[in-house]
This record gives structure tokens, sequence and C-alpha cells, in this order.
């Protein structure tokens, strides 16, 4: 909420006047006694700062914690594209040059491809990348168009949740496999799913709550 404050000398010039000091909200004046032909050019009026003081809300923490994720994101699917690269030239030139194939890379590729797939998925819904029919809704009226909108942006968050469940129930399915070539947990490559809804999700919530903000 925030908090409207006075300087010292306004406050002591009305008080000089006999008057209880008057009080700047929004641009509007308001006074406990308000004199007759006080108007917005008057001295007192100029006198009058307002101290507005804000506390960073909900929609601000969820902002940063957004920008943090997807910058997260970029970096890690970034490290996964270089990683997948990397190890098929190096399966390629071992296959074909030194006929010695790696029994890993395959399986290090694969899994590196899916953590990369979904982490660029919930990239594109930070960046509304995904494939739309935007010449539909463009020769919309501008409440149907908001309306579309909404319903899309609901259509996306719920699919989130089934991915979020989903993957977990895999997850859970698979707790105690291991891979054969890397001997790691299988529920570790079903993890992508899980962490890409979340990440949906939060994308979704930051950048409704952001364009709720710049409505408002």
């Amino acid at each position: 909420m925030p908090r409207v404050g006075v300087t010292t000398s306004a406050v002591r010039s009305t008080a000089r006047a006999g008057r209880r000091p008057a009080f700047q909200a929004g641009g509007v004046i308001t006074a406990l006694d308000r004199p007759a032909g006080l108007h917005s050019h008057s001295k007192l009026a100029t006198a009058i700062v307002p101290v507005v003081a804000t506390q960073p809300g909900t929609t601000q923490r969820m902002k940063r914690l957004n920008r943090v994720l997807v910058a997260a994101e970029t970096y890690a699917a970034g490290a996964l594209v270089i990683t997948v690269c990397v190890v098929v030239l190096l399966q390629v030139l071992m296959r074909y040059l030194f006929a010695a194939p790696n029994p890993w890379s395959e399986e290090l590729s694969r899994f590196a491809f899916i953590w990369v797939s979904l982490l660029g998925a919930s990239l594109a819904v930070e960046h509304r990348a995904h494939f739309g029919f935007d010449q539909v809704t463009k020769k919309l009226a501008p409440r149907a168009r908001r309306a579309v909108e909404r319903f899309a942006w609901a259509v996306v968050l719920a699919f989130s949740l089934v991915l979020i469940a989903t993957g977990i129930a895999l997850m859970d399915l698979t707790l105690g496999e291991r891979s054969a070539a890397l001997n790691l947990p299988v529920a570790l490559v079903y993890a992508a799913a899980p962490v890409s809804g979340l990440l949906m999700a939060i994308h979704l919530l930051a950048g409704r709550a952001g364009r709720g903000e710049e409505n408002g």
C-alpha cells in the first residue's frame, strides 16, 4: 500500500496559516480542512511533495524469478546442444575412421537431445515462439482476439500441468532402472518432462502477470 507524506516546510507553512496540511496522492489534492480558493496552482499545492514508498510485490518477484529461470534454461540448452554436436561428431569419427564406436555416445546424445527438446519447448513458451495461426486472430475484433488469446493461454497451461503429472508418473514407473551404457538412472531422463512443464507454467504465469501489470 503506497504511503503518502509531506515535506516539513509544507506542514509548517500550513500550520502558521491555521490550517491542517493537505496531502497529494496520485495528482489529487485532498485536505482535512480545505480552505476556500485553494487550487492546484497555489503555493501550498506546489510545496507539498508526496513521498511514495512501494514494496516489491508478487508480480515483481515472479518476473525476477522468471528472468533467472530463462537465463538458466538458455545456458543449459546451449550446453546440451554443444554436447550433442560434439558427441555425435566423436561417434562418427570413432566409427568410420578408427572402426571403434563408443558404446555410450549414442545413449548420451539421445538423453541430451530429449532434455534440450523439452527445455527448448519451455523457452518457446516464454518467447511465444510456438506455432500459431496468427493470420486468423489478426482479423478478429480486439475483444474476440483477447478471448482467443486467453483460451490459448489456458490450453497451454493445462498442457503444462498434464506434462508435469505424466512426467512424475513415468519417473515413478522407472524408479530404480538404469541405462545400459552409462548406467544412469532412467528416471533422470524422464525428469525432463515435469521440469519442462513446471517451467512452462512459470513462464505463462509470469507473462500473464506482466501483461496484467502493463494493462493496469
